[in-house]
């Protein structure tokens, strides 16, 4: 869970508490989770932290035989280097304004872009360097992975919801009826894409087509 100007937080829902805080930098915003368990965190200000899901995942980064972490409702640090907790794996600071974060069907980590490039960034999961990165010229305001691998984002203030092809980087947007704008995106059990409206008291459904 993240909120903005707050640190991310491990909350263990069957028991409804938190469990762990995180720090990692300013105005934490959005989240993905791969099927390790590992949390990617994208940042508003700038970036995106690679966080481990489990203390086994974690690395001992200054050889005391111990992970230093959070495991309450205080985050280890609350300033300063981000590393000093040592499930923070990785950070890559070259996403502009991240608002859409998603794991692909290969395990790569992608990262859309709201202002700043208009981009689309492909980094690898497991040590967080960039692969590429894709030019769209269109906001990302919140993104999923459908169940063919496609990458689907909205795009905020403007009414353009979006698909990007992981695999060949083909990308597509397409213009909402009434220029309705989106901002977060899900699918049902029926794979439907379903956006809420960004300023409106309704949600919106795309058609089952790709084309």
């Amino acid at each position: 869970l993240t909120a903005n100007g707050m640190q991310p937080l491990y909350k263990d829902v069957l028991e409804n508490k938190e469990v762990a805080r995180y720090f990692v930098g300013l105005n934490p915003s959005r989240t993905a989770v791969d099927l390790n368990g590992d949390i990617i965190v994208g940042q508003r200000s700038n970036g995106i932290v690679k966080i481990a899901g489990s203390i086994e995942r974690c690395v001992d980064r200054n050889g005391d035989g111990f992970i230093n972490t959070s495991n309450s409702s205080v985050s280890l640090i609350s300033s300063g280097d981000i590393f000093q907790d040592e499930c923070i794996l990785w950070r890559n600071s070259e996403p502009v304004g991240t608002r859409g974060v998603v794991f692909d069907l290969d395990g790569n980590v992608w990262a859309g872009e709201y202002g700043g490039g208009l981009r689309w960034l492909k980094i690898n999961s497991t040590n967080g360097i960039t692969i590429l990165t894709i030019s769209t010229g269109k906001n990302n305001y919140g993104s999923i992975l459908d169940n063919e691998g496609y990458i689907w984002s909205t795009s905020g203030q403007t009414g353009i919801v979006s698909r990007l092809n992981p695999r060949t980087n083909e990308f597509k947007s397409y213009s909402m009826t009434n220029g309705v704008a989106g901002y977060g995106i899900v699918f049902n059990e029926n794979y439907t894409k379903i956006y809420g409206g960004y300023g409106s008291n309704y949600v919106y459904a795309l058609n089952g087509s790709r084309d």
